[in-house]
Formats: structure tokens, sequence, C-alpha cells
């Protein structure tokens, strides 16, 4: 890019720099030039959508996922006991 670099919230599009679009319940990456989804959401397209969490889960420690509570296991899209 010929030497320069956009700032903090903002990509590179042709040739210039534009602000990052940020969905509801999402914050700007670490890299500073896109955006991730809170905790408790997952991307879809354009925006975030809160993780569907069954009985006796919970979300997971990376905020991108579920887990079943102990000492329940993870049987599909539920969870279920031994």
């Amino acid at each position: 890019r010929d030497g320069w670099d956009c700032a903090r919230g903002y990509r590179a599009s042709r040739g210039a720099c534009v602000g990052v679009e940020i969905p509801l319940n999402a914050h700007l990456d670490r890299r500073g030039d896109g955006w991730s989804c809170g905790h408790g959401f997952v991307r879809s397209d354009l925006s975030c959508e809160a993780l569907v969490i069954p009985d006796n889960a919970h979300v997971n420690a990376a905020g991108d996922g579920w887990e079943c509570k102990w000492p329940l296991r993870r049987r599909g899209n539920t969870c279920v006991a031994g």
C-alpha cells in the first residue's frame, strides 16, 4: 500500500481508509480493521446472532459455542446423562 496504513477502526478500500461498520453485539477485532462477535454471539453474514443454548448448558469459555453442565454430555444439540 505504498507506505501507508489505515488507523485502527478503519480499513483500506480502493486506495482510501473507510470506517469499519460494526454490527450490534460485535466489537472491533484485534487487528483493528474488522470486527468480531461478542461473547455468546456468532457471526452470520454481516451480523451477530445469539447462540442457541439448550437446557442444562452454558456458553463456553471462548464465547462462540456451548458446553453441557457437568456431569452431562453433549449429544447432538442436547445435554444428556451418562
